[in-house]
């Protein structure tokens, strides 16, 4: 390849590239909280934010609405039908403590339902983590999986996951999910 088709090339793209960011901006797909906060690479505080946002007792003061968003869009889960009391009634906990002193980052409990979600932004698995939150989960909610929210999306490691099936756990991204 020439080098003026090469630059002709680069020129093309860097247009596509400032177009998109354009339009991202302006839908404000750009706009990240947890940046304009600097907590992006802080897991606690990215945790504990998000529980206060989800919690229909949260400061915000905008009940379960967070809430009933969060089910609807980002765990687009079928299996969830909840009437309004439930959402109202629902309790979001950070760093719950279950069995061998693990703790789950976020879980939330909206009837008799037991949502889990393990939020990794930097920091790697750790043995069997995602089987023994999942197995914690299930005994209370037989119907449970675990959400396992990372930066891009990627599933848990191989010794996290243990004997999980495809179906006990879902993947979530925060560049994909949650912005």
């Amino acid at each position: 390849m020439k080098e003026e088709n090469i630059k002709q090339l680069l020129d093309d793209v860097r247009l596509i590239v400032t177009s998109n960011r354009a339009e991202n901006y302006k839908n404000g797909r750009e706009f990240n909280i947890f940046y304009v906060q600097g907590i992006a690479s802080d897991e606690v505080r990215v945790c504990r934010l998000m529980r206060e946002l989800l919690d229909p007792s949260g400061s915000h003061g905008q009940g379960d609405a967070f809430l009933k968003r969060f089910v609807e869009v980002v765990l687009k889960d079928e299996d969830y039908a909840f009437g309004e009391k439930d959402y109202q009634h629902a309790r979001v906990v950070c760093e719950e403590t279950i069995d061998s002193l693990r703790r789950i980052d976020i879980v939330i409990r909206i009837g008799n339902r037991l949502i889990p979600i393990e939020v990794k932004v930097y920091a790697g698995d750790q043995d069997k983590q995602c089987n023994d939150y999942y197995q914690y989960a299930a005994r209370i909610d037989p119907e449970a999986k675990i959400y396992y929210l990372t930066l891009d999306g990627h599933e848990p490691s191989k010794e996290s996951k243990g004997n999980l099936s495809d179906s006990q756990y879902k993947c979530l991204s925060f560049s994909d999910d949650i912005i």
